[in-house]
């Protein structure tokens, strides 16, 4: 019992740490637009991307958004140390 708890906690501080990481950087108009964007495309071709990757469509649209906050990750890792920054 207390090492599901110690993981339980491990998990929750993990996940606020991910939260609070995500809202300094990342929680912005062009996140929300990309998700949105990627949320009606899910939608509309939901059928076709079913016959072609057996996957859940809600896993798919959050691992779009977390390749995409990955490449702003990287690019803005890039200009810091380019110092555009």
């Amino acid at each position: 019992g207390g090492i599901g708890i110690g993981v339980g906690v491990l998990i929750f501080l993990g996940a606020s740490k991910v939260f609070e990481f995500y809202t300094d950087d990342y929680a912005d108009t062009l996140s929300l637009a990309v998700f949105l964007i990627s949320l009606a495309v899910s939608v509309y071709f939901a059928e076709p991307i079913r016959a072609v990757i057996p996957i859940n469509l809600l896993l798919l649209l959050i691992l779009v958004h977390i390749v995409y906050v990955l490449i702003r990750w990287y690019v803005k890792g890039c200009k810091r140390s380019r110092g555009y920054y």
